[in-house]
């Protein structure tokens, strides 16, 4: 006798293709609950994986390597993916609203966008930050062939990796 698989009941709904939703990906895959849909909404069908920029500024990985390939791993867990903006979160609704494409319902949604590498466009990124003696400092690196971009100077951020 062939099991019938349970109606999808419950939404999960994961923001961002930061690295903690890949690795949600990943046990679901391994691990799905029945009667969940999962979708994962993302600008685009990569994400860079955060926890490898030190070894990206250090020149061990190219750009390219730091992507996670979010179509492959959204089919490996038998996600949707959709590939947009989310612009509002609803939390008395419930829905999550996509930029020229209405709302999506859910009944748990997590956020996590990950790292961003438009930061100098981003409103405050520019200004001036107030900092502590306990603040640590980076050195300026000078151009080498595994740094071609030249002189840099890294500033610790909280909750990211690093703005340089």
């Amino acid at each position: 006798m062939m099991d019938m698989p349970l109606p999808l009941t419950r939404d999960l709904v994961l923001i961002g293709g930061g690295h903690a939703h890949a690795l949600v990906l990943r046990m679901w895959a391994m691990q799905p609950v029945a009667g969940t849909r999962v979708t994962l909404i993302n600008p685009g069908p990569t994400a860079p994986y955060s926890g490898m920029l030190p070894g990206h500024i250090a020149g061990h990985y190219t750009r390219e390597a730091l992507d996670i390939d979010l179509v492959k791993l959204a089919r490996f867990a038998g996600a949707r993916l959709i590939l947009g903006e989310a612009n509002r979160v609803d939390p008395v609704a419930k829905t999550v609203t996509l930029a020229g494409r209405g709302e999506i319902g859910y009944d748990v949604a997590s956020i996590d966008v990950g790292i961003h590498t438009e930061m100098p466009g981003l409103p405050g990124f520019a200004e001036p930050r107030s900092t502590s003696a306990s603040t640590p400092k980076c050195p300026a690196f000078p151009a080498s062939p595994r740094m071609p971009w030249g002189p840099s100077r890294l500033t610790p951020t909280p909750g990211g990796g690093a703005i340089f």
